[in-house]
């Protein structure tokens, strides 16, 4: 996740970490934030951000233990109009994994 958000580049990965922050707050706009998938019974929310004319896009699930965690999946430029099958894949791999060891 780390080298994802490296590979925006440092502007959009300042970006994006703000729009977390504003999450977590819960300052985010309803435009911003939307569920596109489950898995074993935890949302994976998608942050949409928009910067210089670019989008960029977070996929996220929120974990309730002590308090309450948001866990970032994966982080990726976005080129088309609709999430990709392959994006949300890899975050439902992240997050399952995340869960069958006992994290969550």
């Amino acid at each position: 996740m780390r080298d994802e958000l490296r590979a925006l580049g440092q502007a959009p990965a300042a970006a994006v970490a703000e729009a977390m922050g504003r999450y977590e707050r819960d300052e985010s706009l309803p435009r911003e934030v939307k569920t596109v998938g489950r898995v074993k019974g935890r949302m994976i929310n998608e942050l949409r951000v928009s910067l210089g004319g670019n989008e960029y896009r977070v996929l996220f699930a929120k974990i309730p233990k002590q308090g309450e965690v948001v866990l970032a999946l994966t982080a990726f430029s976005k080129k088309r109009a609709k999430l990709s099958k392959q994006d949300l894949e890899n975050a439902s791999k992240r997050l399952s994994d995340w869960i069958s060891r006992g994290a969550v």
